[in-house]
């Protein structure tokens, strides 16, 4: 990429030496982020399944129906349930790449890309509420069965979950070492096979 700075004035807020060279990405940075993150979510989650607890309860578990029955204890399963967390990852992975390919553009992201970009943090974020409506109403509406059911294999699908996401917010707004990117995806995708491993055989 060219070293060339990029006019302030074009990307306000946004340093041209973030824009010209990759910026470090610090395990403290990451921590950060996946803290709020996590901390935000949470707090969201709570909301939902306390409203639902109050006044919905019953209504939530006639159209949920969770049967509580656990999974087939088979590989093939576990498989398919860490291609189905892949799925989610690919998305947040897309809208990286996305972002990154415009800080790696000389003068920085085009109007375009910046546009096509926008689009898929909207389309994360409906994801990302849509998931967590469905996990705060499923605790509102079953309350401590739902919170067993959803042990040892949550707390590691969410880490790897939201440290996709972390990698994300930290990618948006500079550019990454392909290094950077490559470890923490690795590590994303370890956890969430741990995850799909311990749903199933746990």
């Amino acid at each position: 990429m060219s070293t060339q700075a990029t006019d302030p004035a074009l990307h306000p807020g946004i340093p041209a030496t973030a824009i010209c060279r990759p910026g470090p990405l610090t395990a403290t940075a990451v921590t950060g982020t996946m803290m709020w993150i996590a901390a935000t979510g949470l707090l969201a989650v709570s909301l939902v399944a306390v409203v639902v607890d109050v006044a919905f309860a019953g209504t939530v578990r006639g159209w949920l129906d969770y049967p509580f029955s656990g999974v087939p204890p088979r590989l093939g399963v576990a498989v398919e349930i860490f291609a189905h967390n892949l799925r989610a990852l690919a998305g947040v992975l897309g809208a990286l790449i996305i972002a990154q390919a415009g800080w790696r553009r000389p003068g920085g992201p085009s109007r375009t890309q910046q546009i096509i970009g926008r689009l898929a943090e909207l389309m994360i974020a409906s994801a990302v509420a849509v998931n967590t409506i469905m996990i705060g109403a499923s605790v509102g509406a079953y309350g401590q069965r739902m919170i067993v059911a959803m042990l040892p294999h949550g707390p590691v699908e969410l880490t790897g979950d939201v440290l996709a996401l972390a990698l994300y917010w930290q990618g948006r707004r500079r550019r990454l070492a392909l290094a950077d990117i490559a470890t923490v995806v690795g590590i994303s995708v370890e956890l969430l096979a741990v995850a799909a491993a311990l749903e199933t055989f746990a």
